[in-house]
């Protein structure tokens, strides 16, 4: 009988022998969860993968600028969550804010609110991609191109002029279009000539 209640005991385990974390030690808080008002910037994260590469690639093809430090701003505090305020100087100046958990994750979500509203104005496709340079700059296109439709005056001196007039007089254009007109009409008639040779 001892032996077995030995075994009883072998099999049951005693709760008192078991480490227990001391309740002094202060626990970390837990994970932040996104602000309410930051689920626009969660969604728009969700809309554009790579947002900071894309809002990057916009701004310098639309602008022609090496550099976007100057017309893209992202300013982080070190508080968490982590909410950055991004700067946006083109096409006007806008900004945006985002929070996040982490530096990355609060400028990707800024980034992608910024795509989204550029979105929204139209200066990104409909398949998340940037606009060709011309597209961004459509206005400068059309006038470029009404200035180079509209006639040029041309300003002739006096003495060519008179140049131009006495190889006219010499040459009339209507003599030589009429001389043009029938060696046509006559390599016409040749070739129907020659095809009922046949």
């Amino acid at each position: 009988e001892e032996e077995e209640e030995e075994e009883e005991q072998e099999g049951v385990l005693d709760a008192t022998d078991f480490w227990q974390p001391q309740r002094d030690v202060p626990r970390p808080p837990p994970e932040p969860r996104p602000a309410p008002g930051d689920r626009r910037g969660a969604h728009a994260l969700s809309l554009f993968p790579q947002p900071k590469a894309l809002l990057a690639k916009v701004i310098q093809i639309a602008t022609s600028s090496q550099s976007i430090s100057e017309l893209l701003q992202y300013r982080t505090d070190q508080r968490k969550p982590r909410t950055c305020q991004l700067s946006l100087c083109w096409p006007e100046p806008l900004s945006f804010t985002a929070t996040g958990r982490h530096k990355s994750e609060a400028e990707n979500r800024a980034a992608a609110l910024a795509c989204l509203t550029l979105k929204e104005r139209g200066l990104i496709d409909g398949s998340n991609r940037p606009l060709t340079h011309a597209m961004y700059h459509l206005d400068s296109v059309r006038q470029l191109g009404a200035l180079e439709r509209r006639p040029c005056a041309l300003t002739i001196p006096p003495r060519l002029q008179d140049r131009l007039l006495h190889y006219l007089t010499q040459y009339p254009v209507e003599q030589e279009e009429q001389q043009l007109a029938s060696q046509r009409e006559e390599e016409e008639e040749e070739e129907v000539e020659g095809e009922r040779g046949r």
